[in-house]
């Protein structure tokens, strides 16, 4: 891993460190409950929880996937 990507991963590293676990689920849930069709693609078997937060966490609620 070069210099760069390193300094980017400890910046993560040390965001996600000063965030609670118990916010980041309160997030989560607050975003299922605004798009309600994603829960309906992991009960129609389509796409997995994992795969939601995921998305959630890389791409942003704001993201045109969650659009569908």
């Amino acid at each position: 891993m070069n210099k760069q990507n390193k300094d980017i991963f400890d910046r993560i590293d040390e965001y996600f460190s000063t965030i609670d676990s118990e916010e980041i689920a309160r997030k989560f849930r607050n975003f299922i409950s605004k798009y309600p069709l994603v829960k309906q693609e992991v009960l129609n078997g389509n796409r997995t929880w994992q795969q939601i937060y995921e998305d959630w966490v890389l791409l942003g609620e704001q993201d045109s996937i969650f659009d569908k």
